[in-house]
Formats: C-alpha cells, sequence, structure tokens
C-alpha cells in the first residue's frame, strides 16, 4: 500500500540555514523544498536591510512495502510434546486373517484352526493363516539360529548435524525510515555548497573546495567530519594580507556610510603609533564630518589634518613630508542623496594617491549589498585589501569572506566591536568559520 502526503508549508527567516532544522524537524529529513523566494527586510533606501526568504516545503513520499503474512512450519525433526503420537494401549488387537481363501481345502483341513485368543506376534500369526508355503516358514522360524555378533557401539557424537531451521521463502525489506549512508553524504554535501553560496562564493570555487574535501582529503582523513574538511580546503583559498612593514606608507579607508570605517582609521594610526613610529591622519571629508575622527586621535601622538578637495589634499600632502604613515579616512563611496558620490570620492583617492586602499565591510551586510560594492569598485582596481567590521556580531553573513575569495582580494584586518583598539590582523582559519559556522 502507498501513501502520498502532499501537503505544502511554508516558513520564513532570515537565510535557507535558519529554516532547514525546522522544515526537518516538523516535515522529516527528507522534506522537498518545492519552492523559495528571497527578499529584503528593513534598511534605508535599499541599503543595510536584512535578507529574507520564503521557502515552501512539503514532505517526501513514502512508500510502504506490505509484507506477506506469517505461515506455521512444521520441523520434521521437532520432538516437542505436541508432535508426539498417543500411547498404544499394552493389550494387542486380536490379529484378524489377511487371507481368507485358500488354494486348497485338504490343506484348509489338516490344519487345525487357530487359536485367536493365545498372544502371537505378527509374523507367527501371518504363518498360521497364511499361503499354502506357511508351514515351510515356520519351519525355518522354528530353526536353530546362529549366535550373531554383538553390534558396535554407537559412536558418543550422533552421526548426524541437526537440521537448520528452515527460513521463510519471502523476507520483507527493511523499511525505508532511515536513508543510506551515501544519500546521507550526498545531502551533506550538497548543504555546505548552499553554505558556500550564501557566502557570495562563485558556484565554480565551491565546487572546487568540495572536490578538494571529497577526493583529496577525504580518503586520507576519513574520521573527520566533512564540514571541517570543505572548511580546511577554504582556509587554503582565503587570501590574507600581512600589514605594511615599509619605512613609508600612505594608507586609504573606504566604505559605505555606518560600517565603522572612521574608527578603523582610528584604530590603525593608534596600532602603528604604538610601535613608536610617526603618524599622520587626514580626513578628506568636510571639515563638520571631520570631527568624528578628530575626537578618536586627538590622544593619539599623531598629526591631524583636513582636506576636502582634491587639490588641498596635495598641499597637505606636501607638508607631511616627515611622516612615516599617512592614514587618510575618506567620504562614503555611495548616498542615496548623491548621484555622484562614488565619481567624487575616487577623485578624492586619485589625488591621495595611496599604496594601500582598504575597504571596510561589515560582518553582517548581506550578500546583496556587499556583491553591489565590490561591483562598484572593481572596474577602477579597486580594493587593493579588505577590513572586516563587527566580527563579533552574530548574525554574520561570511558575504566579506565569500568575495574576497571570489575576486582574490585579500584581507588585512577583522575590527571587533565599537571600541578602539579591536583591530587585529586577518587569519585564514577564524575568516573561514563566517562562512562555515
Amino acid at each position: 500500500m502507498t501513501s502520498l502526503m502532499t501537503e505544502t508549508k511554508t516558513y520564513f527567516g532570515e537565510s535557507l540555514e535558519e529554516v532547514l532544522p525546522q522544515i526537518r524537524t516538523e516535515l522529516g529529513p527528507d522534506a522537498l523544498i518545492v519552492r523559495q523566494r528571497e527578499g529584503v527586510l528593513g534598511g534605508i533606501g535599499g541599503f543595510f536591510g536584512r535578507k529574507c526568504i520564503e521557502v515552501d516545503a512539503r514532505p517526501a513520499v513514502i512508500q510502504r512495502v506490505p509484507t506477506m503474512p506469517g505461515r506455521a512450519i512444521i520441523d520434521a525433526y521437532d520432538t516437542s510434546d505436541r508432535f508426539e503420537a498417543p500411547e498404544e494401549p499394552e493389550t494387542a488387537e486380536p490379529f484378524q486373517p489377511m487371507f481368507t481363501q485358500f488354494d486348497s481345502a485338504a490343506h484348509v483341513a489338516s490344519e487345525p484352526a487357530p487359536d485367536l485368543h493365545r498372544p502371537t506376534n505378527g509374523l507367527e500369526a501371518m504363518l498360521e493363516h497364511g499361503v499354502p508355503f506357511a508351514t515351510t516358514l515356520s519351519s525355518a522360524l522354528t530353526a536353530e539360529r546362529p549366535v550373531m555378533a554383538a553390534p558396535p557401539e554407537p559412536p558418543s557424537e550422533p552421526r548426524f548435524e541437526p537440521r537448520p531451521t528452515p527460513q521463510p521463502d519471502y523476507v520483507a525489506p527493511e523499511p525505508q525510515a532511515a536513508a543510506p549512508q551515501p544519500r546521507a553524504a550526498e545531502d551533506e554535501v550538497t548543504s555546505l555548497r548552499d553554505e558556500l553560496l550564501a557566502a557570495s562564493v562563485s558556484p565554480k570555487l565551491a565546487d572546487e573546495i568540495l572536490a578538494e574535501a571529497r577526493f583529496s582529503l577525504r580518503p586520507f582523513d576519513p574520521e573527520t567530519p566533512m564540514r571541517e574538511l570543505v572548511r580546511r580546503a577554504l582556509i587554503r583559498r582565503i587570501p590574507v594580507v600581512r600589514p605594511a612593514s615599509s619605512e613609508r606608507c600612505s594608507i586609504a579607508v573606504i566604505g559605505v556610510g555606518g560600517v565603522g570605517r572612521t574608527l578603523a582609521t582610528a584604530s590603525l594610526c593608534a596600532a602603528y603609533a604604538q610601535t613608536g613610529r610617526s603618524v599622520a591622519a587626514m580626513s578628506l571629508e568636510p571639515a563638520l564630518d571631520a570631527i568624528r575622527l578628530a575626537g578618536l586621535v586627538r590622544d593619539l601622538n599623531v598629526e591631524f589634518e583636513v582636506a576636502s578637495a582634491p587639490e588641498v589634499i596635495n598641499l597637505i600632502l606636501g607638508g607631511l613630508g616627515d611622516a612615516e604613515l599617512v592614514i587618510a579616512d575618506l567620504p562614503p563611496l555611495l548616498d542615496n542623496l548623491d548621484p555622484d558620490r562614488l565619481q567624487k570620492t575616487l577623485k578624492l583617492l586619485e589625488a591621495f594617491r595611496p599604496d594601500e586602499t582598504h575597504l571596510v565591510l561589515p560582518a553582517f551586510m548581506s550578500a546583496a549589498d556587499s556583491k553591489r560594492i565590490i561591483e562598484a569598485l572593481v572596474p577602477h582596481a579597486l580594493p587593493s585589501r579588505l577590513i572586516i567590521s563587527h566580527c563579533d556580531d552574530e548574525q554574520q553573513s561570511g558575504a566579506a569572506v565569500g568575495l574576497a575569495v571570489t575576486h582574490r582580494i585579500p584581507v588585512s584586518f577583522l575590527s571587533c566591536g565599537p571600541a578602539m583598539g579591536r583591530l587585529r590582523p586577518a587569519e585564514a582559519e577564524q575568516l573561514s568559520k563566517m562562512v562555515l559556522k
């Protein structure tokens, strides 16, 4: 008998990984996703919205295979009491003659009538009431029998092996509740690929990472979970760059508003100033917006300058010839109220001529927004580095790491928390955990 369950349920969440456990709990591990839609909730002007997902799922088709009814099996070697024959009475029934006709009436007259009440064995009775040659057989029985040798003792062990218990001809198949191991492994690989794609890793790179984990790492480390092997393959592809070690270097920090761009600039100034190097901080924003950076570096042993126009930048740079490091905070890259904001920022960046350009991407930013920013900068050969901020945020999309892998942009620093001094050089292992939790 086959039963089909076609009821479809709809689930909402911020990501597929969030709704999958609920789907498996309610509809079973083999539930089917029949439709998936993505959208964005919240945000300002289309920015910094939270990704949402709507998933339609239904239970899998379960087939039940009928089993044959049980059959009674009688073992010929069974010696239980329920198959023993009833006991025979000790007194034998009177023997009934087998033949009633004889070849010769004279022979019948010469033989005495048998005594039916005399106990006899079956063979003697047959001789007494048998055919004409019964007399000959009777004399043969009364003749002296030779003494026979005693039969050999039976062996201590039985001559025959016990008969095995017969098995039924039909064995019902096992229920299909638990999927076979190969199917479970394939499902895990598919889930890992979905996580890589959700973190903006390109499909080609995702397949390369999974192939390395399955066919290069798994044969030599079969006990390690597949997720850990995929993470190792991902670590090998995450580009990480160390801080500049040259004596003189100019660094530009760019990004959209509200991602920690100014804080990252001040943290870089503080970190390099503590080593005894001469550091100069510049704000390329208007004077009113440059106040925040001025307040963050006020207590540091750094020189601070403001230059909001390309021609002013050249004049100020000329007066900072003694500084080993010049770190500039640029205006936001995008502004919904100013469509030309990106071009204006690029002109300031061209006038500053930095050795390194660090783009700040927050860990919580959605894959769509992160991809939009990267694709706007890639045609201009930007950025040369990535700073991932808000690494302590619980809602990490991993998109910054995935885009770094896809576009081969090295990650320079990680920032955690809203305070200065929380900037650390990037480590590939920590970055991999943002993509594969």
